[in-house]
């Protein structure tokens, strides 16, 4: 799939208005209105784009994002999307498959949404990220990124 550039922020402006703009993006990139938009980026020196890895509605667990070395959880997009809602429950886990530590323990009420976006470096995941989906069909979305 091709790259496109979802957004790009003139970080000079005030930071209300960045603020607006990175959520606008990342409600765009989890709701999936435009499935093309894999990324958007933070003109920060020395900083890492941000990836957004989405992942289509399941109630099957599976590879989120593949080891890689340097790799960050920055946050997570989670919505519960059964055809008749219910409660679903997930976990991410720092590992390529169901063995890892759980880095995110994940419960949504019947159509349930929730956004959380880590401070800081985010959480190191240098082993993948593994979604396990216990309970429930869910669609998620994890914004990573690639440090040195």
């Amino acid at each position: 799939m091709a790259r496109k550039l979802l957004a790009s922020f003139d970080l000079a402006g005030s930071v209300q208005n960045v603020q607006k703009s990175m959520a606008t993006a990342l409600a765009t990139l989890a709701s999936g209105k435009n499935p093309d938009a894999t990324a958007f980026y933070l003109p920060v020196a020395n900083e890492a784009p941000l990836t957004a890895t989405p992942k289509a509605a399941a109630t099957a667990a599976e590879l989120g994002v593949a080891a890689t070395a340097g790799l960050r959880l920055m946050g997570y997009s989670i919505m519960e999307s059964a055809g008749s809602p219910a409660a679903a429950s997930v976990n991410l886990l720092h590992s390529a498959d169901n063995t890892g530590a759980i880095v995110a323990p994940i419960k949504l009420a019947a159509s349930g949404v929730q956004t959380v976006m880590f401070p800081e470096g985010g959480i190191a995941v240098a082993n993948g990220i593994y979604i396990n989906r216990l309970t429930g069909n869910t669609t998620v979305v994890l914004y990573t990124k690639v440090v040195a």
